[in-house]
């Protein structure tokens, strides 16, 4: 198990840390060769696009993770493929109900958001982009949960960052500049999605398709996934609330400055997301095998890999985040208070360890869910009260207490309903 788990995290860091690299890349090439605000519309664009997303799936790739890797332990793969079809099934008729309800809202909140894209091509561009993101996020789930760490981490973290940077480097230089960032960034999902299914399609080739039997039905699935589909859709809310209320109460360039100290802060959760993207499946696979004994190992391991890897970042991007932020442009560095306070927000979340991961994969989702849902309204109060008085400042304020509101919750009901204890103490003896 260690060194399972140790291979996998230093694969999936590599690839998260791509990823990463790569969107500051792009991040930095668009700050640099155009506006601030056409920065904010990228942003904006992509907040729309991900909470559709997140509704869209249904929770189904998360649930896929949990039942691939239960069905793969018990070498069932005609219950990997039908839970598939029926995942998919499921999340794309739901992703085509939220795009019709897209299509009908966009019109009335066009004076105040995204005016510039109203009656463009663009707005069908991302309703299109849900459906094949939703598609791919299955595609991703159901690799991960057979343990192709390595693809499964670089399909969902880096291959639309990478594709976004590659497109936009070919179609500014060599095309047109005007609307080389959204129509990179609508190639590079489009490219995403492909790969991920030449990879499904090769990976679950792979199986004997005559073992096992189809023992969960779509009515269990759906059951299985809709507490799954709260949680991750009020978790993506809390990620881009901030700079849709932005978007709202101010302007697009107001967004793309704060968009770029809130990337820089995400680079503390590195180390975390590369440890979970392999420590979800085994919580289940421990969890279903033996409960609590192997639980605690594996939790434990993970939670002291992520705060050791995670913690000297948080000081060094402190410390240094003025400069960072002065790299993208002078007028970026008015986000340095901004950064720190995400930063104190970053610090409890990475301290944590993976308290939603543990809850989801252990049959506590509905717990999970409540903790997200109180978060997620403190997060959307604190904008509505704080962003109109104090612009950035007070989304960056509003982030931070839902974050650590959540974490905190997440720490105590992880001990009270698994006696484990999720977060790692330096100096515990």
């Amino acid at each position: 198990m260690n060194s399972e788990m140790g291979r996998g995290s230093v694969t999936a860091l590599i690839l998260r840390s791509l990823a990463l690299l790569m969107s500051f890349v792009t991040v930095l090439f668009i700050s640099r060769n155009f506006s601030a605000k056409e920065l904010g519309v990228f942003t904006l664009v992509q907040s729309v696009l991900m909470i559709m997303i997140s509704i869209g799936r249904f929770g189904m790739h998360q649930s896929m993770i949990k039942r691939v890797a239960v069905n793969k332990a018990k070498n069932n793969v005609i219950g990997i493929r039908k839970d598939y079809s029926n995942e998919l099934f499921v999340s794309i008729g739901v992703s085509l109900l939220i795009v019709f309800a897209y299509l009908l809202v966009m019109p009335i909140l066009g004076d105040r958001f995204l005016p510039d894209l109203q009656g463009s091509m663009y707005l069908f561009a991302i309703a299109g982009s849900v459906i094949i993101l939703v598609w791919r996020d299955i595609n991703v789930a159901s690799l991960r949960g057979l343990k192709a760490i390595s693809i499964s981490v670089f399909l969902e973290q880096a291959s639309v960052h990478l594709f976004t940077l590659i497109f936009l480097l070919v179609i500014y230089f060599a095309i047109e500049p005007e609307g080389a960032i959204l129509n990179s960034y609508f190639l590079a999902i489009l490219s995403a999605f492909l790969i991920s299914q030449w990879f499904w399609y090769r990976e679950s080739n792979k199986l004997d398709h005559t073992q096992g039997q189809a023992d969960f039905s779509r009515r269990d699935l759906i059951n299985l996934s809709f507490p799954m589909l709260l949680s991750s859709s009020l978790l993506m809310l809390n990620q881009w609330m901030d700079s849709l209320m932005l978007g709202y109460f101010l302007n697009e360039e107001e967004v793309g400055l704060y968009n770029v100290a809130l990337r820089i802060s995400n680079l503390v959760m590195i180390p975390l997301f590369a440890v979970n993207a392999v420590a979800a499946p085994k919580f289940a696979e421990d969890y279903s095998k033996d409960g609590r004994t192997s639980l605690q190992g594996t939790v434990s391991q993970a939670s002291k890999m992520i705060f050791l890897l995670s913690i000297p970042l948080v000081v060094v991007l402190g410390i240094g985040g003025e400069f960072a932020l002065s790299i993208f442009g002078e007028e970026y560095t008015a986000s340095y208070l901004p950064l720190l306070i995400l930063l104190i927000g970053q610090a409890v979340n990475v301290s944590a360890g993976s308290v939603m991961n543990l809850l989801q994969m252990t049959g506590y989702e509905k717990l999970g869910n409540r903790i997200v849902l109180a978060s997620t309204v403190t997060n959307i109060v604190l904008n509505v009260l704080l962003i109109p008085l104090y612009g950035a400042i007070g989304a960056a304020i509003a982030t931070s207490a839902s974050l650590v509101m959540w974490n905190v919750l997440g720490i105590i009901y992880v001990w009270k309903k698994l006696k484990v204890r999720s977060f790692y103490w330096p100096f515990r003896s």
